[in-house]
């Protein structure tokens, strides 16, 4: 007797599994040659690769059982992952159709697309989100997306924020909302070009920093090497710091935040203003970053600023909006990583000549001069004089090896490729300990590094994880090699590492600003070529094996700092190019 309609023509295992037909398989392959062929697949597959399931459906038929097994375990992976592809686009959608006024299925979109490591489509639902929230006038909910959306892209390489079209489409919405809150809060902008300090006196010269931190944080070093360095003769010194990552009372949604700076840098406030005579401000507001950006705004008028030079970038909100209202009559912009772009600079620096002509095309539309900085990195004069961290005091044996790398974004950076790839050079080495400073989570890289690296106790492992530190010039000083991670790799740590005489090992992985910065520092003739992992772990296996070498590259890298990382030469190129800027274009009151 027959059965329901259509259940005799369909295969027993396809009613079982729910794959596609399998009665379409046009024959069954040798069994020999399918564990082979699916093993390939597979391995497409893990690394991303597309498949189709019609493609896997004939091996469901191998005359191998072990065979039929691996095939429907992969085409059940492939038909998940079609799945949830198939989800993220349609949470995607749906968030198009509700114009992203529903919190829920925008968080849920952002987990799908996270889930399947879409991180280009995060970026893109963040700036769609600010797009629509700018046009119903949420000008603070447009702005928290923009600060997530280029944060997030920082964390995972910077590639959208250093992609013209990404960088156009963040400007595009920025420039939207400056325009609405200059005109809904009243803000009078400074008149170009005109000085508001008393004539006869020094300029005077705003800082504009997005956040302090006491200890190791480049971009407090970088705001320290300006102020140390400052040219008294010409300007007085201001520091304003915006708080643009801190997490003001109404910042509903913002993923990424730091606290206020008066609790995360009262030392280097306290000397700041006292060692060095600059008054440091700060935003009373902590209600949200626009009422912070307007009170900012109107200090720059009351303390009649001259020049503000902004040291922000595109994940700085407050920055950009004190920029774009034209706080003060000339202005500067100078950022690691993605710039303001804002089209009321007067003058662009880039940091790295390498990535310049590619990004400056807002400068190159607008008539805005720019041009690549002639020197990098921060003041590191106190790391030559810093002592050690003890052997003892790490656990480490007086015999090993002491590999380290340094830094606060280090659980993104540190790739599966760069781990395994130092932990094959340990396991070849016993004689080596490689310590890794800066906070976590590293479960992802222990993982990598294997058990046997990062174990069975912490006093025996080789592969050791020991937290934030405030003496990272001391760390600096205790490592034989400073290991740089990659593809997006250390700036500061690099240069500090450099300033000890370290030798550091750093392969060019990318084109992005993360991924340049290592090779900036240590410049062409000291990295790894050809870029791969097996020249990193051969560059990395004959420093430890020999100390001669290590020695020599050490001192060729210091050398290399001392002539083009000098933070008063740095300061001082900068400090004349404003002013060539500002004695060009200086009009008279009237």
């Amino acid at each position: 007797m027959a059965g329901p309609a259509g259940s005799a023509t369909r295969p027993a295992t396809a009613q079982r599994s729910g794959t596609p037909d399998e009665s379409a398989a046009p024959m069954r392959l040798p069994s020999h040659l399918d564990m082979a062929r699916l093993n390939a697949l597979l391995r497409g597959v893990e690394a991303g690769a597309p498949l189709e399931p019609a493609a896997i459906v004939p091996f469901t038929q191998s005359n191998d059982r072990a065979a039929r097994g691996l095939a429907k375990r992969l085409l059940a992976i492939v038909l998940l992952k079609s799945a949830r592809e198939n989800a993220a686009r349609l949470l995607d959608e749906a968030c198009d159709d509700l114009d992203f006024q529903y919190p829920v299925i925008f968080q849920e979109a952002l987990a799908q697309a996270a889930e399947l490591k879409d991180l280009d489509r995060v970026f893109d639902l963040r700036l769609r989100a600010a797009a629509q929230a700018a046009g119903r006038d949420d000008h603070l909910g447009a702005l928290i997306q923009l600060l997530n959306a280029a944060a997030e892209d920082f964390r995972a390489g910077a590639k959208n924020t250093n992609d013209p079209a990404g960088i156009r489409r963040m400007v595009e919405v920025y420039e939207r909302v400056a325009q609405m809150t200059q005109r809904r809060l009243g803000l009078a902008q400074a008149a170009r070009g005109v000085r508001r300090s008393p004539t006869g006196g020094r300029l005077r010269m705003a800082h504009v920093v997005a956040q302090l931190v006491d200890g190791g944080h480049s971009t407090s070093r970088a705001a320290q090497t300006f102020l140390r360095y400052a040219d008294r003769e010409r300007f007085d010194a201001y520091l304003f710091v915006t708080e643009s990552l801190a997490r003001f009372d109404q910042h509903a949604g913002q993923v990424i935040a730091s606290d206020f700076s008066d609790r995360r840098a009262p030392q280097r406030i306290r000397m700041f203003e006292q060692e060095l005579g600059v008054p440091v401000i700060l935003p009373r507001a902590r209600t949200s970053l626009l009422d912070a950006a307007a009170e900012l705004h109107e200090r720059m008028a009351e303390l009649r600023i001259d020049v503000a030079f902004f040291h922000g970038s595109l994940a700085t909100p407050i920055d950009w909006l004190l920029c774009a209202w034209r706080s003060a009559p000339w202005q500067f912009d100078r950022a690691f990583g993605g710039p303001l772009f804002c089209p009321a600079v007067d003058y662009q620096f880039f940091e790295f000549a390498g990535t310049m002509e590619k990004l400056a095309f807002l400068c190159r539309e607008r008539g805005i001069p720019y041009g690549p900085l002639r020197y990098g990195g921060a003041d590191l004069s106190h790391v030559a004089d810093a002592e050690p961290i003890p052997r003892a005091a790490m656990g480490v044996p007086a015999d090993h090896v002491l590999l380290g790398t340094m830094g606060h974004h280090l659980p993104a950076r540190m790739s599966e490729r760069f781990c395994r790839t130092v932990a094959r050079v340990l396991r070849e080495r016993p004689r080596a300990t490689y310590v890794v400073v800066g906070p976590g989570p590293f479960g992802a890289q222990a993982a990598w590094f294997g058990a046997d690296l990062c174990g069975p106790t912490p006093s025996a492992a080789r592969v050791r994880f020991v937290g934030p530190t405030d003496v990272s010039e001391r760390f600096a000083q205790a490592f034989d090699i400073y290991v740089n991670e990659y593809p997006n790799g250390g700036g500061v740590a690099v240069g500090e590492a450099m300033a000890a005489r370290k030798p550091v090992v750093c392969v060019k992985a990318g084109e992005t600003s993360l991924a340049m910065a290592g090779a900036f520092y240590v410049g062409p003739e000291h990295l790894v070529t050809p870029p791969t992992d097996e020249a990193y772990a051969t560059r990395l296996a004959r420093l430890i094996d020999d100390p001669e070498e290590r020695a020599r590259m050490g001192q060729a890298l210091r050398a290399r700092y001392e002539a083009e990382f000098d933070g008063r030469k740095l300061t001082q190129d900068e400090t004349e190019r404003i002013w060539r800027v500002i004695h060009s274009s200086q009009k008279k009151p009237g």
